[in-house]
């Protein structure tokens, strides 16, 4: 049965991306990269809190207490609920053709996060940055750091460089948050999209947004497409699982790349869309 995908909300992005559910405040946290804001969205009653912060603005991950981790330009910060700032980290400062994207925590709430080249050059990396400030450089020669996702149960760390076009899976070591023996997991060809934000199930299923084609699909273990959940606009972004039983699927979207008549044919351009994919997801933790 095909599965329903609705916009309840009226709220639009220009580049929302990094949907993160926080399970404290039952809230779903995105950004609207451009525009340099954190948006908090209650599910339930369409209610929707915006801090205002600086543009680019990579991801934003609840801290408990009501903070916020985020990630701006070259640096991280954590936000206090009463807006004071404090930077726990800096990379890739000085260098204009980088600046971060996405970032997610795993069970041990370290933050994995990535750069993106504005050059669409192998010039950025991905980092983890652990609760007490240690930061590391996992993986240099990134071009567009974008979805991550883990697999605990078989110990595997999913990541995509979106202009690799493919989805790479590594052996992870949960209790050092290494990762090793990279290898592709699926390859998406061009006409079928760019891949981008991802998230993975209770099943081990691996959800991953495709830009430019409006669709996101989901992969089994084995690699093997077993979903494909078509969308009203052209420039979906990235995925969730949320909810009190993370069961549903929240994707953001995009309407930055549209020009006047595309965003008339898609009015839905720059929505958060819903659905039941029939399937638990798997809590994504805060950092530290």
């Amino acid at each position: 049965m095909p599965i329903t995908v609705e916009a309840r909300y009226p709220h639009r992005d220009e580049l929302g991306e990094g949907p993160h559910w926080d399970a404290a405040s039952h809230t779903l946290l995105r950004v609207d990269t451009p525009l340099g804001q954190v948006h908090r969205l209650d599910p339930v009653t369409g209610k929707q809190t915006t801090l205002q912060l600086d543009s680019p603005i990579g991801f934003a991950i609840s801290s408990g207490g009501g903070s916020v981790t985020v990630g701006i330009g070259h640096s991280v910060q954590r936000v206090g609920p009463d807006g004071i700032r404090d930077e726990i980290a800096t990379v890739e400062a000085g260098i204009d053709d980088l600046r971060f994207n996405d970032g997610k925590c795993d069970r041990h709430g370290r933050l994995f996060f990535g750069s993106l080249s504005l050059s669409r050059q192998p010039a950025g990396g991905l980092y983890r940055l652990t609760g007490d400030g240690q930061l590391d450089q996992i993986l240099p020669g990134i071009t567009v750091s974008n979805g991550m996702c883990w697999d605990d149960e078989r110990s595997l760390y999913y990541y995509v460089d979106s202009w690799q076009q493919r989805i790479d899976v590594f052996d992870y070591d949960p209790a050092a948050g290494e990762v090793s023996g990279r290898r592709p997991f699926v390859h998406i060809a061009p006409e079928t999209g760019l891949p981008d934000g991802m998230a993975i199930d209770a099943e081990g299923g691996v959800w991953v947004v495709m830009f430019f084609r409006g669709a996101v699909h989901r992969y089994g273990p084995d690699g093997r497409l077993s979903e494909v959940v078509p969308l009203p606009v052209t420039c979906p972004t990235s995925v969730a699982f949320g909810g009190p039983d993370l069961r549903t699927l929240f994707t953001t979207s995009a309407r930055h790349r549209l020009d006047e008549r595309e965003r008339t044919e898609q009015p839905l351009a720059g929505a958060v869309f819903t659905c039941d994919p029939g399937v638990a997801g798997r809590a994504v933790p805060g950092f530290g």
